[in-house]
């Protein structure tokens, strides 16, 4: 092997080398709430269909609309005329024989010059543009919330596997200690038991938060619409300074009504399903059609070969000429079978509904932001509480190991006092999480973003 070749395979696998422990070095991605929502927003399939919804709208307005202009049509059609030597019993008439059958061929347009239910229904259809952009914007702001949520969770999941851990660490720490003292005659059997017991129980739960914070970052790919599991650490959140809504809880009921997605949505639903019921009251109104035709026609087609003429007659030129028609058909209901009232009488019974789940919307809204907007001034004050009994238990804590490595106090004294610290913190992160979730709650219910209810 020459040394030029030998020289390349050492560069070579020298840069693959590199490249491998780069790649396996590389630390993962910090990504920040606020990212995770822009990824959900290009990513979740939910928002895409939602698009193909408003589309869909947008083409239905369009056929409509066009249910109400001039419509023309490519039109072959034949035309039976009646001959003066004819029978006169219509029985003994042959087509063709004893009657005239001539053919068109042209354009043929219609145009309804009053049909009060196609006026309707294209007003229906342009409100649904606005439902679907609406529903569209509901979705959205379904999918924001979620984020938010379990963004939260796996946080929260996050911060107590810290804590777990670093209370596993403490534990294999003093069950390392407490064998060296045991094996030396220093510790009773009974304390030696309750380090491993201890430890035990560190491990486990240990391993049950990791396997929630798995569980949660799991959801929160789900949420932002990811296939696969990037490799990413969550932005930590501010927990001193925390966000303080600007308005009361009855001023938050009153901005719902008028920004709340789905109260919105079921407006509009009204407003079709009002529609509906004047669509179906036009079934009893008349409604007049214009036709008119422009082409060509032969008066009569030989079928037969006869006096008159042969069948190949029919190709000639001089049997054929130009032809314009009008006409105007006017029709009115006159009997249905009750089918008018009954569409009528469904209409409304959908306009009733629609006004029932209105009301009950109102109500579920109200109920909701009070809940939320109490719970949020209960959990600020349970914040405050968990920072005293952490500051005391982890005095206390200090305490209980003075007094255990004087030979004071025993090591389950010390054991309780480090698990009061735990429960401390961990009762702490739930409340500042909590505070998060309820605010992301009241924001979703509003349609509003959390910048806007928030002081600045």
């Amino acid at each position: 092997m020459s040394k030029t070749i030998h020289s390349f395979i050492i560069i070579a696998g020298t840069f693959l080398l590199s490249f491998v422990h780069t790649a396996s070095d590389a630390e993962p991605r910090t990504v920040t709430l606020d990212e995770c929502i822009n990824i959900a927003l290009q990513n979740n399939p939910d928002i895409f269909e939602t698009d193909e919804n408003r589309k869909k709208s947008m083409a239905d307005y369009q056929t409509a609309k066009a249910q109400r202009g001039l419509l023309v049509d490519g039109q072959f059609q034949t035309i039976e005329r009646m001959r003066s030597d004819s029978p006169s019993d219509p029985a003994a008439r042959i087509p063709g024989k004893d009657t005239d059958i001539g053919l068109f061929a042209g354009l043929y347009s219609h145009y309804y010059l009053f049909d009060a239910k196609r006026k309707k229904n294209e007003e229906a259809a342009r409100i649904n543009i606005t439902l679907t952009k609406i529903e569209a914007e509901k979705v959205k702001e379904d999918v924001i919330h979620e984020v938010k949520k379990t963004y939260y969770e796996c946080l929260m999941a996050n911060d107590i596997m810290s804590i777990r851990a670093k209370l596993l660490e403490n534990a294999k720490d003093k069950q390392r200690i407490a064998n060296t003292m045991y094996n030396a005659g220093l510790q009773p059997a009974t304390d030696l038991t309750q380090v491993n017991v201890s430890y035990s129980q560190a491990m486990l739960d240990f391993e049950k938060s990791k396997n929630s914070s798995k569980t949660y970052l799991a959801s929160l790919y789900i949420a932002m619409g990811l296939r696969d599991a990037p490799d990413i650490v969550l932005a930590d959140i501010e927990k001193e300074n925390l966000p303080v809504i600007k308005y009361s809880s009855e001023e938050l009921s009153k901005l719902a009504l008028l920004y709340n997605p789905e109260l919105r949505i079921i407006s509009e639903k009204k407003k079709i399903s009002k529609l509906q019921i004047e669509i179906a009251q036009t079934a009893r109104k008349p409604s007049v059609l214009i036709g008119m035709g422009l082409g060509i026609e032969n008066k009569a087609l030989y079928i037969f070969n006869d006096d008159r003429g042969t069948f190949t007659d029919n190709f000639s030129g001089k049997n054929w000429g130009p032809v314009f028609t009008a006409n105007v058909t006017a029709s009115i209901p006159v009997y249905y079978g009750g089918a008018i009232i009954a569409s009528i009488n469904s209409a409304v019974i959908d306009y009733n509904r629609f006004t029932y789940q209105e009301r009950s919307a109102q109500i579920k809204i109200k109920s909701n932001i009070e809940r939320q907007y109490e719970s949020m001034d209960e959990i600020k004050k349970q914040i405050q509480i968990a920072k005293m009994i952490i500051e005391n238990s982890e005095k206390h804590a200090l305490l209980a190991r003075k007094n255990y490595e004087n030979g004071v106090a025993s090591l389950m004294d010390l054991q309780v006092a480090e698990g009061g610290v735990i429960s401390a913190r961990i009762e702490y992160l739930n409340c500042i999480y909590q505070y998060y979730m309820s605010l992301a709650s009241i924001s979703h219910t509003l349609g509003m973003s959390e910048d806007n209810i928030c002081q600045k």
